[in-house]
């Protein structure tokens, strides 16, 4: 196994699973950020089975289960009916989807990366990158200045606005939707059933889901500019710890490696909250990526990654335009044709093996 010098861009869930997986390879890994610390908010809250299973080596994966909630449940409410999927019915281990917020996810995953003595350079950016025949070359700005560096791989993990995919001139190809999504992390009284997650869809296009995160505490995904006037009515709000609106993207980069620079998670691909798939979507990147490295194997990354990447955007946005349809017949043939269809098991436990990240093990 050859031993190379990488560099790690962006130090959330993606780039600390790339630089864990690496030290644990026996690599020689840097990681930066222009943050001062890890995220001190939820954001992504959902860790699928794909997820737990590439962490597993990494000895990461008990210590997230034992600090979220594993749900197996998840509702999806319409036109006064509510249809129930099952993650039991998955033939894995893993058959649930674990809540836990990011920032928690982050910490974890950092945890494990110190301990392999390895620390994350805060308030650290990357500026530009050259690339030379054999290794790469970046200009990183420091808290004591501008330092040059060179290194063997640079991978970008550093979020939608990547400085590493602009720096190899790699295309994002892809649009915004027109909907503006409001997030919030709240304590409330619920009256459903619960531990599980709840999807509500409305005849105007609009969907509201609750995911429990605590005790009584839970995040609320919509796609409106205020998620409380689609509340269930039985919903009593006791205290807001966090919102945010922001704008959902479906774009996907047209090269996921070029030579020696990579790109993983929201660097290489954006798309709509639908399934839980985007920060899990990184993380398989970047522990495929690192096994790739290690085996000297890495010009196949974006043969492999790629085609999975298109198929997630292209499946969400699908997902995304079929419950937030407008149409009366559209509407009707969905929930008196298609959510039934989607109930039977049988249909259901393929949709779930998508969901989990197992369908492109």
């Amino acid at each position: 196994m050859s031993k190379y010098k990488i560099l790690v861009v962006g130090a959330g869930p993606v780039g600390l699973t790339a630089a864990l997986e690496l030290s644990r390879l026996g690599q020689e890994v840097k990681i930066i950020d222009k943050n001062a610390g890890h995220s001190t908010v939820s954001k992504a809250v959902g860790i699928n089975a794909r997820s737990l299973e590439l962490l597993e080596p990494s000895g990461v994966t008990d210590s997230l289960i034992n600090a979220g909630i594993s749900l197996k449940k998840m509702y999806l409410h319409a036109a006064g009916k509510a249809y129930v999927m099952n993650m039991g019915l998955i033939k894995h281990q893993y058959n649930f989807m674990l809540m836990l917020p990011q920032n928690e996810t982050e910490a974890i995953l950092e945890n494990a990366l110190n301990q392999l003595g390895i620390f994350v350079d805060r308030k650290t950016q990357l500026m530009r990158l050259s690339q030379q025949k054999t290794h790469v070359t970046a200009q990183i700005e420091t808290s004591h200045g501008e330092i040059e560096e060179t290194y063997d791989f640079v991978i970008g993990a550093d979020g939608a606005h990547s400085v590493v995919r602009k720096s190899i001139g790699a295309n994002f190809n892809g649009a915004a939707y027109e909907a503006s999504w409001h997030l919030l992390d709240l304590m409330m009284d619920f009256s459903f059933d619960k531990p599980a997650s709840h999807g509500f869809i409305y005849p105007k296009g609009q969907v509201l889901v609750i995911i429990p995160i605590g005790k009584q505490r839970y995040r609320i995904i919509a796609n409106a500019n205020d998620a409380f006037s689609l509340l269930p009515e039985d919903c009593n709000v006791h205290e807001v710890f966090w919102q945010s609106h922001f704008s959902v993207h479906h774009r996907l980069t047209d090269t996921y490696r070029k030579e020696h620079v990579f790109l993983a998670g929201d660097a290489a691909h954006l798309h709509t909250p639908v399934g839980g798939r985007g920060m899990n979507l990184g993380i398989e990147d970047a522990a495929i990526l690192a096994k790739l490295i290690s085996n000297g194997e890495w010009k196949s990354y974006h043969d492999l990654r790629y085609p999975i990447g298109k198929k997630v955007v292209t499946e969400t946005d699908k997902a995304y335009r079929m419950l937030t349809l407008t149409n009366r017949v559209g509407i009707f043939l969905r929930n008196r044709l298609l959510l039934p269809f989607a109930s039977i098991p049988a249909i259901q436990r393929k949709q779930l093996t998508n969901i989990a990240g197992l369908s492109e093990k």
